[in-house]
């Protein structure tokens, strides 16, 4: 992983190495503190932003490769998507695990919060709004479910937050 300044062109981080096959995306942490990568190699790396290092070991839980991460508004928790059909969620400070797993019916390529938290938009053949797991202490389940011809590479939400 390298960063560049867009104005100067002008390495100013990395390189970053640790994964052992190629990053699907990079996400910054709400502060810029952190960087978070998701990787082929089915992994999730934090580094610190300022000098680089790895950030803790890599974290580990899904078994295919990671194409996408989103951060929660609040910048808590961050939620990856995987080729091995799930939807995961993390604590973004230490790297734990939070709950069991959402399951798609296929790859899953794209995840995005909803502007309060309370869902995740996932998408690759299927796509879902679900209600996060820690919200209200409510039973995870589908809100609603699509399917589309073609698989979506973004999910967004408007800022009323549907």
């Amino acid at each position: 992983i390298h960063v560049y300044d867009v104005e100067s062109g002008e390495l100013v981080l990395g390189p970053l190495e640790g994964h052992t096959e190629p990053v699907n995306c990079v996400l910054w942490s709400l502060d810029g503190s952190q960087l978070f990568s998701a990787s082929l190699d089915h992994t999730i790396r934090c580094w610190n932003s300022d000098t680089g290092e790895s950030i803790g070991d890599p974290w580990k839980g899904h078994t295919d490769g990671v194409n996408y991460l989103s951060l929660s508004p609040d910048g808590t928790k961050l939620a990856s998507v995987s080729d091995d059909k799930t939807v995961r969620f993390w604590d973004a400070h230490s790297g734990d695990p939070i709950d069991q797993p959402l399951q798609h019916d296929d790859a899953v390529n794209v995840v995005t919060f909803s502007p309060s938290g309370e869902f995740v938009a996932s998408g690759g053949s299927d796509v879902s709004i679900w209600r996060v797991p820690w919200w209200d202490d409510s039973q995870k389940q589908v809100t609603t479910a699509f399917t589309y011809l073609q698989m979506p590479f973004l999910t967004v939400f408007i800022p009323a937050g549907t």
